[in-house]
């Protein structure tokens, strides 16, 4: 009836069709043939085979379903391992016995019983293990990788002695009461690893063979009948009271609990399970039901070291379980969620209780109702350096006395721009400056804040429009920004952009941002002549205001998505957009957060942790730039609408997973690690070091310049880009280049690879502002450096800007990135970026004089090796010396960076340099010089250089086709 398949015919080695023949004698002469093909072979035959496995088939009365299970046995692959089957027949079943007298394998064995139960069949299965082996009743089917899976899983966990057996079904029981039903309430997903469970699964069982000899020793001095097996608190102990008869596992759930014993499981993705479960007609169903779970046909072997332990009621066994809330009716819904989700019970620490976490605790911990200094109530008697390593404490400190602080954002804000925000009275004059010589009609934005101050919904917001409107308080609360001009779309009102931020660690800082950003509209449409009514202008004023009348909850919060697709704002868009205000958030959150906060000092020292969860309110420019109104360090989060709920409970659930309350503590080592890996919805905010132009640290954000604020900015774009392609490509440019620079793009999009590589660093306002209008997608940054607008080879303030260039350079090399140093005076008619990178060395480089090797510095790949930092630092350092000494206003070669450089390379022998192809890479002499021309027919890269002025070089790039920039400023193919 069967066939052994090509799979089944490796259970043996080759010889196999010999012993085979021996097996189709009678009983007799087999084991006559046994012992002669054993002495023949001169050694055991364990010794020419792979591991011994033992499979036992329970079977009553169902030759259907005994055909299923046997089909998928034979379907498996088994290597080149021994692998038994035992068939138990439960009764006379003519039917069942044919079925399985005609499975064919090659070690089959066929045993008929009178069992009269399911438990007796179960505990006769396997008298006397003596290696691995599974028991199947037969509405079991299994997975055709069911083996190897489970072979790899004994290898890496046989050696527990916590472990009672290997189960290939899905867990999907949780059997202590009050019993949930619901697969999202009973199934352990354990991010679809391997994790033990108190609870055995008989579908596909594997038991430890020590254990299971343990086990039956251990029913073997037990009255079946009058024993109880009873676990208290769970379902199964009422299940076996009334069938006890066909209920094995109760027995095996006691010898478990009294050892403390445990059972290794895996849900895998997508419900696919290793062994699936029929759920025929029997002693379990009175009708069949049909297969639980579809079979896994791919399963990874990933077996952790550390396997995490869950409890009867489905939480991890060690882990965190007692809440301390200090504020219960601003958060709700986190609580119930800390409560039902994550299996927190309340505590009251002010009564000395013990507590795993309080949430809340500043400064709703106090005696008073916030108590911002810490110095009263349980805030007071917490010596937070004795916390244990297991504690955490929510809210991490500090954020109020920073960017969560409107007047230390807007010292932020002033420091990278003194017109953006004023501090008053700090920069009164600087402000009644700005505001008398500002354009008729300019409105300003009046605000307040403070460290002990509670202000919300926009309460403390006031609009003026001249000096005389301006507070005539001095007491250190107040602000200043001039009102930007919103960006209102198809809506016609003012928006508010909002994510969440988490912070996990304060030393070292580790921050995250949300996925999931929403949108806020303003009540009214946007109406800039009336200037009272706060539901136009402020998104904010919302709480009991009549304009929340106008327009619907559901319609006036909407999620990201959804804002965009109303606002016809495609994919090319949002991902500009989210990157813009990551970039913006990074700056801000680096730049901003202070330095060791003595609650922060006391958690690390204990080795104790701290999170928080903020949200960043977002403001856009007409021209779609981010700026940020605050940053909230206690977010509303009962937010109502429809679309926006589920986002506040999805970031806390994520969250609370991310930081393990989930799971039993990891020690602070491990907790970088851990996030990394759980992040669900949130992403890192790459934060890089604070760093000054000399690559020191800066001895503070609150004494930083603003030449180090800027300075981050360029760090943090190039760590992102870095972070995603391992490369950053950097291009300089100022007014003068724009239109070069957007021609090179446009030759430079048909490379897929490229844009989202390269960092285009603009060097003012108008070059930056045309490249973002241009191409909302690049990764462009502004940092400031005075220069005149058009620049040629040999003047001064040339090699003063490129000097410039080299200090940055020099910046982000000692930052670790890897950086290729290109420019938009060339055309690219083939992409070269698997030749460049795919060139090893230390500094990659074409000729500009072939044949002659003339290092050319605006086509160069740095390695961030040691002698590559150091030979740069060496450079720089001449360029810096010479400048100095210069006095004309042009000094033809005397300031080449690049003529020092190549200089340089030949004098260090410790630096490896390779030369790219010079027939693939070219310098400008290939327009001018046709002899050389046809010594390079194909080339890759062509650079637009031996030739002076930008309008030169335009003319030639246009006379040779490789102007891709049409009269209207839009992109064309001119050699189509």
């Amino acid at each position: 009836m069967f066939k052994t398949s090509t799979r089944a015919a490796r259970h043996l080695p080759d010889r196999t069709g010999f012993f085979s023949r021996c097996r189709r004698s009678r009983i007799f002469l087999f084991a006559i043939a046994t012992i002669i093909c054993h002495f023949w072979f001169y050694q055991p035959i364990s010794h020419l085979v792979g591991k011994k496995f033992h499979i036992v088939v329970l079977t009553k009365s169902r030759p259907n379903s005994l055909l299923r299970l046997l089909k998928s046995i034979q379907a498996s692959n088994y290597g080149n391992d021994v692998v038994s089957v035992n068939i138990r027949i439960d009764g006379t079943d003519s039917k069942t016995h044919y079925t399985g007298e005609s499975f064919e394998w090659p070690l089959k064995t066929v045993t008929g019983t009178q069992s009269g139960g399911l438990r007796a069949a179960w505990l006769g299965a396997l008298t006397n293990p003596t290696g691995n082996a599974i028991i199947l009743e037969d509405d079991v089917e299994l997975s055709p990788v069911w083996y190897s899976w489970l072979t790899k899983a004994w290898k890496a966990y046989g050696d527990r002695d916590d472990l009672a057996g290997i189960s290939l079904q899905r867990q999907n029981l949780i059997p202590q009461k009050p019993f949930k039903k619901t697969s999202s309430e009973t199934e352990i997903v354990n991010d679809h690893q391997p994790f033990l469970y108190k609870l055995v699964g008989s579908i596909g069982f594997s038991p430890h063979p020590k254990r299971w000899r343990e086990f039956l020793e251990w029913v073997a001095t037990k009255d079946l009948g009058t024993f109880d097996a009873h676990v208290e608190g769970l379902v199964t102990s009422d299940w076996y009271k009334n069938d006890k008869e066909s209920i094995w596992t109760q027995l095996f759930i006691r010898f478990c609990e009294e050892r403390g014993l445990y059972t290794l499981y895996i849900n895998l993705p997508e419900g696919k399970t290793l062994a699936a479960h029929w759920r025929e007609k029997g002693e379990h169903f009175v009708e069949g039901r049909g297969r639980d779970f579809g079979l896994a046909t791919i399963v990874k072997h990933e077996f952790p070291k550390t396997l995490v332990k869950y409890e009867w009621d489905g939480v991890v066994s060690g882990r965190r379980t007692r809440a301390h809330f200090c504020s219960k009716r601003h958060s709700p819904f986190v609580i119930d969620m800390l409560r039902n989700e994550f299996g927190f019970r309340e505590v009251d620490a002010n009564k000395g209780e013990e507590f795993d976490i309080i949430y809340g605790g500043y400064p709703h911990c106090g005696s008073k109702p916030f108590d911002w200094d810490m110095k009263t109530g349980l805030n007071a008697r917490l010596d937070f350096s004795k916390l244990r390593p297991s504690q955490v404490w929510f809210p991490c400190m500090g954020c109020r006395a920073s960017v969560c602080n409107k007047r230390e954002l807007c010292r932020i804000q002033h420091e990278l721009d003194p017109t953006a925000c004023f501090l008053w009275p700090e920069h009164r004059d600087d402000l009644e400056h700005a505001m008398r010589t500002a354009p008729k009609g300019t409105m300003w934005v009046q605000n307040r804040d403070g460290s002990t101050l509670n202000l919300h919904a926009g309460a403390s917001v006031r609009y003026i429009e001249s000096v005389e409107g301006l507070t005539a308080k001095h007491d250190g609360t107040y602000l200043v920004q001039p009102y930007v001009e919103p960006y209102l779309g198809r809506s016609r009102r003012k928006s508010e952009f909002r994510t969440y931020i988490a912070v996990t660690s304060t030393n070292p800082f580790r921050a995250y941002i949300h996925s999931k950003p929403w949108v806020i509209l303003a009540g009214r449409q946007y109406d800039s002549s009336i200037l009272s009514d706060l539901c136009i202008h402020d998104t904010h004023a919302h709480s009991k205001k009549p304009c929340d009348r106008s327009i619907s909850v559901d319609d006036r919060q909407l999620s990201f998505t959804d804002y965009a697709a109303k606002e016809g704002l495609n994919a090319t868009y949002q991902v500009a957009l989210l990157r813009r205000v990551n970039d913006l958030l990074v700056s801000i959150i680096q730049s901003g957060w202070p330095p060791a906060h003595p609650v922060n000092e006391g958690i690390r020292q204990s080795g104790a942790s701290c999170f928080s969860y903020l949200r960043a309110d977002i403001g856009f420019g007409p021209d779609l730039q981010p700026f940020v109104y605050e940053i909230n360090e206690f977010p509303y989060t009962n937010e109502e609408a429809t679309a926006i709920r589920p986002i506040v409970r999805e970031s806390h659930r994520d969250l609370f997973r991310m930081i393990g309350l989930d799971r039993p503590p990891l020690p602070v080592a491990e907790q970088e690690t851990w996030e990394a890996a759980h992040m669900g919805g949130w992403r890192r905010l790459h934060t890089t070091p604070t760093l000054l132009w000399d690559g020191n640290q800066a001895p503070s954000p609150a004494t930083a310049t603003k030449r180090r604020f800027n300075n981050n900015k360029v760090l943090q774009h190039a760590a992102r880009i870095q972070s995603h392609h391992g490369i950053v490509l950097l291009q300089f440019l100022n007014e003068g280049f724009v239109e070069m620079t957007k021609s090179w793009i446009c030759n430079v999009r048909r490379f897929d690879v490229v844009l989202p590589k390269i960092l285009f660093i603009t060097s003012d306002q108008a070059a930056y502002n045309a490249l973002t209008a241009f191409d909302v997608t690049l990764n462009v940054v502004l940092e400031p450096y005075s220069a005149p607008k058009s620049m040629t080879y040999g003047q001064t303030e040339y090699y003063r800007y490129m000097l410039f260039r080299t200090k940055l350079i020099s910046t982000l090399l000692d930052s670790n990135h890897a950086l290729w140093l290109v420019e938009s005076d060339a055309v690219w008619l083939e992409d070269p970026t698997d030749l460049v990178l795919g060139t090893p060395g230390d500094l990659v480089t074409m000729s500009d004089k072939p044949p002659q090797k003339l290092l050319q510095g605006g086509f160069l790949l740095l390695r961030p090796t040691g002698v590559t930092k150091r030979l740069w630092t060496r450079m720089r350092e001449e360029f810096e010396s010479k400048m100095k000494a210069v006095t004309q206003k042009d000094i033809g070669n005397g300031g080449s960076e690049q003529l020092m450089l190549d200089k340089m390379i030949r004098d260090d022998s410790g630096l490896r340099v390779e030369w790219l192809d010079p027939h693939k890479f070219v310098p400008g002499k290939w327009y001018d010089d046709a002899s050389f021309r046809k010594t390079v027919p194909a080339p890759f890269v062509v650079l637009n250089n031996w030739i002076k002025g930008t309008d030169n070089k335009i003319k030639r790039a246009k006379k040779w086709n490789h102007w891709f920039l049409d009269e209207q400023g839009s992109c064309f193919d001119p050699r189509t």
